[in-house]
């Protein structure tokens, strides 16, 4: 899937441009809340990316805004997108907000972290032994929804067109001594080495 076309990204785009038309129309939220007989909460958190929008009421907004023709189709079909669900929705006890939506549809990523190895950088082995450490209590196969979450997170790395670490590589995802001294922990915690690393 290329970058900027997950579900998130799209109902972000399709809240933007509704606000956007609305305010072109000239018309307040109320306004529109009082002509499509719905609750002024509903339009801002539609108008937000709170919510998602049915085709529908996308359609209902765009003939109050006066947007007809292929601009109507584009926007309808684009509520449509919006409403698929996302690689990570199978693991909503994992993950909650939105974060990881809009990470899937990242043009480019930057992290920093002192104590531990990046999620998005962990290897099965590393991930399992800092969720049991974290979760003392939990049992295996929560251990093992989490790792699986985990390392499904870490695919966009591997995509044919992966997000951008930087202005110089898109493909050198640690480098030098910083990796060096990840692949040296990662080893004395008895795990393998980091696959997105280069030493």
């Amino acid at each position: 899937m290329p970058r900027g076309t997950g579900p998130t990204v799209r109902r972000r785009r399709l809240a933007a441009e509704l606000r956007r038309l609305r305010e072109a129309a000239d018309l307040t939220i109320d306004e529109v809340a009082s002509k499509l007989e719905c609750s002024a909460s509903k339009i801002s958190r539609i108008e937000t990316g709170h919510v998602g929008v049915t085709p529908r009421d996308a359609r209902d907004m765009l003939e109050l805004y006066g947007v007809s023709g292929n601009a109507r189709a584009e926007l309808v079909q684009l509520a449509r997108e919006a409403r698929t669900r996302g690689w990570w929705h199978a693991y909503s006890e994992v993950f909650t907000g939105t974060f990881v939506g809009l990470e899937a549809d990242a043009s480019s990523l930057r992290a920093f972290q002192a104590l531990l190895v990046p999620g998005l950088l962990q290897t099965e082995d590393y991930a399992r032994a800092v969720i049991r450490a974290l979760r003392p209590d939990a049992d295996e196969g929560d251990i093992e929804k989490r790792v699986s979450a985990r390392m499904e997170r870490q695919r966009p790395l591997t995509d044919p067109a992966p997000p951008s670490t930087g202005p110089s590589s898109t493909k050198r995802w640690c480098t030098g001594r910083s990796a060096a001294r990840m692949s040296w922990r990662l080893s004395s915690a008895g795990c393998s080495s980091l696959r997105h690393c280069r030493t």
